[in-house]
């Protein structure tokens, strides 16, 4: 029979799961979720600006929907799920076997497995998308990007603009994000 992993990645707007066969460490399947509590999954805190939390909720819903998700995009049963790894913006949690024994992406010799290639190439390449230009005439710039949490930086006569938008299963493949008054070089990460 064969057997896969599942990837889970806890950011600050959103969960990912991937399901990966360990085989050739090709990924079957992904699903997002992005958080429903605060602004854009972001609770702050009002004595401190520079505090961002997430509601526990939003783990745990995120943990079953993306993880069904991923396994019926990939078509894939639980019983087939031999390993699941978990990484996390902030704290991070380490899964153990009954031993506890951490488990890993490498074999004994310490040599990276199949899976830790899949998700070494969507988590840094795939998963990142990054991209500079200049917005129109309009103000307007395009990207192509995966479904998930954007950080954009503008610069404009010596001063820089940051702002924050999310692309979901429910928009349009292609994003437009408009820049009101802005023209000068734009980056996205």
């Amino acid at each position: 029979m064969a057997s896969y992993t599942i990837g889970l990645d806890y950011g600050t707007n959103s969960v990912r799961a991937i399901v990966v066969d360990t085989t050739d460490g090709r990924v079957c399947g992904s699903q997002v979720y992005a958080y429903a509590h605060g602004d854009m999954g972001v609770i702050g805190d009002v004595k401190d600006p520079n505090v961002a939390r997430q509601h526990p909720a939003d783990y745990l819903e995120g943990l079953e929907l993306t993880v069904r998700g991923a396994l019926s995009e990939a078509g894939v049963e639980a019983a087939q799920v031999v390993g699941i790894g978990v990484d996390a913006t902030a704290s991070t949690p380490l899964p153990v076997d009954a031993q506890g024994q951490a488990l890993a992406l490498t074999d004994a010799k310490g040599q990276p497995k199949p899976a830790y290639h899949a998700l070494d190439q969507l988590i840094n390449h795939e998963w990142n998308t990054q991209m500079q230009g200049n917005t129109g005439a309009n103000g307007a710039a395009q990207f192509r990007g995966f479904y998930g949490s954007y950080a954009i930086t503008v610069e404009h006569r010596g001063k820089t603009f940051v702002g924050q938008f999310d692309l979901q299963r429910d928009q349009r493949e292609v994003q437009t994000v408009a820049l009101r008054s802005v023209r000068k070089r734009m980056s996205l990460r």
